[in-house]
């Protein structure tokens, strides 16, 4: 053994010592430890030689994961910068595909996240991101493409097949959904789905340099071929859609140009690099396209005329590939780094991690987590301190019901999601669910989704909430300026107030402070980034008094002595959330969390609820950031989250009333 080596075992040693040193002393490995130890480095040693001791650390941290040795990996991992740690990957002995991965898809099948992931082989295979867990046998083979979409309510695999043949599949039964899809000529390289005139459709880019467009229930085709004048097969297709309705980006060749999916007339094209990859991403601006390429970065295109915005950011990378989640952009590329983007400020996250094999893929999973394709294998990273997976995780919560509501659409328009509010509340000897459906206000029993009465009208008002006076129900809104309370159940009208404006709709909330019924108006100024909290009496809308803050409010606990509110985080968290006392101005615990669409405070020990547009409800304790657990994955957005009296969790999605009852006491730190 080499005299400079001393301890070729210890975590410090493996990443600082000279790689041929090291692999002589694991030479004489004796112990089942030294032979582990030794398996683990030599599985990318010819990674080592080149790269610095917190690089080569990272690789035999994410090595231990791929070899089944997570208490090594977890030894390995300590003290390393970087904010992603390894939770699961494929390794050596069962490698996720034959040929490397050149594609990957996340979503939802029976609330279980999974990954599609399709090799150069053309096969395409699903996996549990819980754990790794293969699902059943491939797919099929001879694919090119595949992407995951939602048809009737069921997780459907989208197949694209180098016959030219696109086809919708169960990814558990392996049963159609829907119809095949036929090209004319070549094969079908890249596919995505869009909505338009209320249709599922699939955008198809084939190897004729062309995009076509199918319905998805029939396979039969839709509009004209979208056609470009020059360019190679077609490498990735993303939809978005927008006021006069979806368009489409293509990446092909030397050009991405955009298309009105619904008229085929060719928008605009960016014509600025070799474009290798295409994403749907919303930025400061609104909405738009990232585009991946050789020479010219990342781009962010607006949809409208292709033009730039805010300017290209990323070096030059070979081969990149790019996946988006709100304000996160994660990019890998052929020399095997993968790196975190900041879309905000056009700024890289931390260093690369650096694979020990090219990035041919990368995705996020619903739940926020980094899905890497490197080589033959697959990784999932979650960000430090995150807890690992609990294999009873989908075990604690269970659902006390069926979904059960769906809310009807107004004629001529779908609900948008944000419209479906929910709040639950004592009225009498039981609980009711107030939901919001279009202009309606819903009574619903919380956990059965059964009616509850007629409802009341209030208009297309999102801006609500339900409170007690006098022992009964009221619910104030706010319409045109006018803050109005009436009676919750039949929605007579007690007193109504006009309103100075004070930025964007506030949120509303009643309570009671020092034995007052009240009711409380957040308001919020992102421009100039100030807040409000206005407060009036509830009896006759009689104004309390002001309290002037900084803060964007998200919801409050069911007393009202505390908030919770937007944090100022730092990356990899975006949207992070903090405890607030608006009264004493004192914050409580850390920030935690990221990418939250709907939150909820439960009261007495702190509790928070968070759901996201991946269909994600988790739980976190704020006073100490920790997130505890996943409740489930659901098959979309979730729209709200609501606490009831009686500890139960309400939580709308897809237009569907939906109740999660805990099989263990949830308990947060005091």
């Amino acid at each position: 053994m080499s005299g400079n080596v001393p301890q070729p075992w210890s975590p410090q040693s493996l990443a600082e010592g000279a790689p041929g040193e090291m692999l002589h002393a694991h030479g004489m490995a004796r112990s089942a430890r030294e032979k582990l130890i030794a398996t683990v480095y030599r599985t990318s040693h010819h990674r080592h030689e080149h790269a610095d001791p917190v690089t080569r650390r990272w690789m035999l941290t994410l090595d231990a994961v791929r070899r089944g040795a997570p208490d090594l990996a977890a030894e390995l991992a300590q003290g390393l910068p970087s904010p992603w740690r390894p939770v699961w990957a494929t390794g050596p002995q069962h490698p996720a595909h034959e040929r490397p991965v050149r594609q990957i898809a996340c979503g939802v099948l029976d609330g279980r996240p999974i990954v599609v992931s399709l090799g150069e082989d053309r096969t395409a295979r699903v996996r549990d991101l819980t754990d790794g867990r293969p699902i059943g046998d491939p797919l099929g083979t001879d694919v090119e493409a595949v992407a995951l979409t939602e048809l009737d309510g069921r997780t459907a695999a989208v197949l694209g097949r180098s016959d030219g043949t696109v086809s919708l599949l169960d990814p558990a039964a392996r049963t159609p959904l829907g119809g095949t899809a036929r090209i004319a000529t070549g094969s079908a390289t890249a596919v995505a789905c869009a909505d338009l005139d209320g249709r599922k459709t699939i955008v198809v880019g084939d190897s004729g340099r062309r995009a076509l467009v199918f319905d998805a229930a029939t396979g039969e085709q839709v509009g004209p071929r979208l056609v470009p004048l020059y360019g190679e097969e077609a490498r990735a297709v993303a939809a978005l859609p927008t006021a006069r309705g979806p368009v489409v980006a293509t990446a092909i060749g030397q050009a991405s140009p955009l298309w009105d999916l619904r008229t085929g007339r060719q928008i605009a094209s960016d014509e600025s690099a070799r474009i290798t990859d295409v994403a749907v991403v919303e930025d400061q601006d609104g909405p738009g396209f990232l585009t991946v390429s050789y020479g010219g970065g990342l781009r962010v295109l607006d949809p409208v005329d292709a033009t730039c915005r805010g300017g290209t950011f990323g070096a030059w990378q070979p081969g990149c590939t790019a996946a988006v989640a709100g304000h996160l952009v994660a990019t890998g590329a052929q020399d095997g780094s993968v790196l975190v983007w900041d879309l905000r400020t056009r700024r890289p996250i931390g260093t690369p991690l650096r694979f020990p094999d090219q990035v041919g893929a990368i995705a996020w999973s619903p739940d926020g987590r980094l899905v890497v394709a490197f080589g033959h294998d697959l990784a999932v990273l979650a960000p430090q301190g995150e807890p690992s997976p609990d294999p009873t995780l989908h075990n604690r919560w269970k659902l006390a019901a069926p979904p059960r509501h769906r809310p009807r659409s107004l004629p001529g328009r779908p609900l948008p999601w944000e419209h479906h509010h929910l709040a639950v509340r004592t009225v009498g000897d039981r609980n009711v669910a107030f939901m919001q459906d279009g202009p309606d206000i819903r009574h619903l029993d919380p956990v059965t989704g059964e009616p509850l009465g007629p409802g009341i009208r209030i208009g297309d008002d999102r801006t609500w909430a339900v409170g007690e006076l006098h022992h009964r129900p009221v619910l104030a809104h706010l319409h045109n300026r006018t803050l109005s309370l009436v009676d919750a159940m039949t929605g007579a009208p007690i007193w109504r107030r006009p309103l100075p404006a004070h930025g964007p709709a506030p949120l509303l909330h009643i309570t009671e402070l020092d034995g007052l019924p009240t009711l409380l108006l957040a308001w919020h100024d992102d421009r100039l980034e100030n807040g409000r909290l206005d407060m009036y009496g509830l009896r006759f809308g009689t104004p309390l008094g002001t309290v002037n803050h900084g803060h964007r409010v998200l919801t409050f606990a069911e007393s009202g002595t505390r908030l919770l509110i937007q944090g100022p985080g730092e990356p990899p968290w975006h949207g992070t959330l903090q405890l607030w006392d608006p009264f004493g101005g004192t914050t409580y615990g850390p920030t935690f969390g990221s990418n939250h669409d709907t939150v909820a405070l439960k009261n007495g020990h702190p509790l928070v609820a968070t759901g996201n547009k991946s269909g994600v409800i988790a739980l976190w304790d704020p006073l100490t950031g920790i997130r505890q657990q996943t409740i489930a994955v659901c098959p979309a957005p979730i729209t709200d989250l609501a606490w009831g009296p009686d500890d139960l969790l309400h939580a709308v999605y897809a237009g569907s009333l939906t109740t999660f009852r805990p099989t263990r006491q949830e308990t947060a730190t005091p």
